[in-house]
C-alpha cells in the first residue's frame, strides 16, 4: 500500500512538471505569430548605406572627422519590411535569407546599448491594434556582473521574421 502511494505521488510530481513546465526559461520560448530572431545585435548583414542613413543617437560611431553624423538622431528605429525589393534595399546580398513575403514580415529594430556580456532574448511581443511592441532583454553571463561601463554604447540590432500582420508601426522596449 506504501509503495503504491508512493508512486502516485511521483507520478502527480511528473505529471506538474510536464504540464507547468521544466528546465530554466530563457523568455526566449514560442513566441507569438510565430516570431523568430534571425539577426541579433550586429550591423554585419546590412548595407553601409542603409547604416550611415538610420543612425541613432547616444552611441559610438567609428567615422572620421571629416565625417559629421546630423542630428538630431532618435534613441531607437523601426522597420517593417513587407517585400523582397525593401529586403535587398537594406541587407547586403551575401546575408539574403529566403522570406515567403507573401505569409511573412521582417521586423527590424536598433538601439544603444553597451553590455557585451550574456545572452540577448525577445521576452515578448504583443499587437496593440496596429502597433506591434518587441520587449527584450539580457541575461548576464554566470561569473560577470553585466556592467561593462568602460564600453561605449553601440549601435545593436534585432531582426524578427514573423506571420505577415497587418501593422502600422513597430517599437522596441527592454524590459
Amino acid at each position: 500500500m506504501v509503495k503504491k502511494i508512493v508512486v502516485l505521488g511521483v507520478a502527480l510530481i511528473m505529471g506538474l512538471g510536464l504540464f507547468s513546465g521544466c528546465g530554466s526559461n530563457d523568455g526566449n520560448g514560442t513566441l507569438p505569430y510565430n516570431a523568430r530572431a534571425i539577426h541579433l545585435f550586429t550591423d554585419e548583414p546590412f548595407r553601409e548605406e542603409f547604416l550611415v542613413e538610420n543612425r541613432i543617437a547616444n552611441v559610438s560611431y567609428d567615422v572620421g572627422d571629416d565625417e559629421p553624423i546630423p542630428g538630431p538622431l532618435p534613441a531607437t528605429r523601426t522597420f517593417i519590411v513587407l517585400g523582397q525589393n525593401e529586403y535587398e534595399q537594406i541587407f547586403l546580398s551575401s546575408h539574403l535569407e529566403i522570406i515567403d513575403f507573401q505569409i511573412e514580415m521582417l521586423v527590424i529594430c536598433t538601439f544603444g546599448y553597451s553590455d557585451s556580456s550574456g545572452n540577448f532574448l525577445i521576452n515578448s511581443i504583443d499587437l496593440n491594434g496596429e502597433t506591434l511592441r518587441i520587449y527584450w532583454k539580457n541575461e548576464s553571463a554566470k561569473g560577470k556582473s553585466g556592467n561593462n561601463a568602460m564600453i561605449p554604447p553601440r549601435q545593436r540590432w534585432i531582426v524578427l521574421q514573423m506571420d505577415k500582420l497587418v501593422i502600422s508601426s513597430a517599437e522596441i522596449s527592454k524590459i
